[in-house]
């Protein structure tokens, strides 16, 4: 990517004149570096040069059509209107999702993403929408401490850290690493504790009998928690193995409605799996599996309106516009395609949805 190409010159010029003084009577082991780089280089195909200048000015200008870009621009706008205590934590995919209808009024050929977005893919960004000048100032303090960290090391300790830390710290306001991959968590947080661990000041505290024990069984209560929960996520994933092989399809996600963390996910696809086995079920000949298989996809409306209010998903609008459609209730089946495609409007189901509509 572009952002990796500028990360790794950026890292190379603070890294070499830091790794100089050590490196330079190995004349051997630097041209080896040096070749692997070169040819590393040669056989990648160094493309979109002319796609960053575009981008470039595209910022400059407005809107370029790059849905990365509009993505900025209604998270600019979101900042604007809450700009000291932001949305809320939690709140960027709810409030960002009902902001694209004005922002379509504005650019009508906007090309942004066609599903929910959860990040804006600037980690910067994500915390101004969400926590505003108070979560901005946190992360100033953060940066402020970490400068004076480096500060204190001397220059070319400083660079080396300095080099290791850029790629990471600048993919985070492109992408999201630290979202989508747990090693990264990990590097980073051991990076920032061996920095930060050059200027630790040691001091021998003497505990008591009791307190050690008291610390001890604390430690051991937390690790046993972790453990425990850990282990008990790994068989909730066995959950949705399961049922991807068609196991156990009457009870599917025993385990997994049990965890906090894959609750929200087996409810999604539990819930979705009862709506369309309703849906697609003969019921012309049995009223009361009729009666019980309107219930259903009723109760399923009302969950589904009430997620619709946290989580605005065009995969909840289509399913909600199926639901109606089948209870015949015309009134809503129009209104919440209406809705679904003010959010999304290049989605065909809804639009196909709304065609019905004028029928």
């Amino acid at each position: 990517s572009r952002i990796g190409a500028l990360t790794l010159i950026l890292g190379l010029i603070i890294a070499i004149p830091a790794l100089w003084q050590r490196f330079k009577h190995n004349k051997k082991l630097i041209v080896m570096a040096l070749s692997a780089l070169l040819i590393g280089i040669s056989l990648g195909k160094i493309e979109g040069n002319s796609a960053v200048i575009d981008k470039t000015v595209a910022m400059q200008s407005g809107y370029s059509g790059s849905a990365r870009l509009g993505i900025y621009n209604i998270s600019l706008d979101l900042i604007k209107q809450q700009p000291i205590s932001g949305y809320g934590i939690g709140s960027f995919g709810r409030v960002w999702q009902y902001a694209k209808p004005d922002f379509y009024q504005s650019y009508p050929d906007a090309a942004l993403p066609n599903q929910f977005v959860s990040h804006p893919h600037n980690e910067l960004l994500f915390w101004l929408v969400e926590g505003g000048l108070i979560a901005g100032i946190g992360l100033v303090v953060l940066v402020v401490g970490l400068l004076l960290s480096l500060r204190q090391l001397g220059w070319q300790r400083a660079g080396i850290y300095t080099a290791i830390l850029l790629p990471i710290f600048l993919h985070s306001q492109v992408e999201l690493p630290l979202y989508t991959s747990s090693l990264h968590w990990f590097v980073v947080i051991i990076l920032l504790v061996m920095l930060c661990r050059h200027n630790t000041l040691s001091r021998a505290n003497k505990m008591t009998v009791s307190l050690v024990r008291l610390g001890h069984g604390i430690l051991f209560s937390l690790s046993i928690i972790f453990i425990t929960f850990f282990i008990h996520t790994l068989r909730s994933h066995l959950d949705f193995v399961s049922y991807a092989n068609g196991i156990d399809m009457d009870r599917p996600f025993i385990e997994a409605f049990k965890n906090p963390y894959l609750y929200d996910q087996a409810q999604w696809v539990d819930n979705n799996t009862i709506l369309n086995s309703s849906i697609q079920f003969n019921t012309s000949q049995d009223l009361n599996t009729q009666h019980n298989i309107i219930s259903g996809v009723q109760a399923y409306v009302n969950w589904g309106e009430d997620r619709l209010s946290n989580k605005p998903n065009v995969e909840l609008y289509r399913q909600m516009a199926r639901a109606y459609y089948y209870l015949r209730d015309q009134t809503n089946f129009c209104l919440i395609s209406q809705n679904g495609l003010t959010l999304y409007p290049h989605d065909d189901h809804l639009k196909a949805a709304i065609e019905l509509c004028g029928k």
